[in-house]
């Protein structure tokens, strides 16, 4: 995510989301490590997504996608991307959040193999939440990677 996206970032955001996020959220989030990432059509930002180390996990702060681009494969690229992160750092697992009257970011997430492990009560302001985990498929015994990744974070 470069500083010339963060407008179009945070159209994306207030579109998406009934607490989207502000600019000093968004700032804040960055500033404590999660590492930003736009999806591009044709030279623009139809979408992002904020992902973070998380111990053990990719932990997936915030993805959305550009109202005029849903349903278009957008989010499926995004979650692609997420996945070759988590593998780039031997991570075995992605878990995210998401609300639970959101039924298509739902739907999305399973038919790329998320799944509902929990139910996070009173997560957002004015809803619960479902806890969604996939399992990502590391290369060598248990996991070990076998060289470098070229991955977007300083570990």
């Amino acid at each position: 995510m470069r500083p010339t996206d963060r407008a179009e970032v945070l159209r994306i955001e207030e579109a998406s989301a009934p607490d989207a996020w502000t600019a000093a959220v968004l700032d804040r989030w960055l500033a404590n490590g999660a590492s930003g990432h736009v999806v591009e059509r044709e030279g623009r930002c139809v979408g992002f997504f904020l992902v973070l180390l998380a111990g053990d996990h990719l932990h997936v702060a915030n993805l959305a996608v550009a109202p005029e681009e849903r349903r278009k494969g957008i989010a499926t690229l995004a979650l692609q991307k997420i996945e070759n992160i988590a593998w780039a750092y031997g991570l075995p697992r992605i878990e995210l959040e998401v609300r639970e009257t959101n039924l298509a970011a739902q739907l999305c997430y399973q038919r790329n193999g998320y799944r509902a492990v929990g139910i996070l009560r009173s997560y957002y302001p004015d809803q619960d939440a479902y806890k969604m985990t996939k399992a990502v498929l590391l290369p060598g015994p248990r996991g070990a990677r076998t060289g470098p990744t070229g991955a977007p974070f300083n570990r």
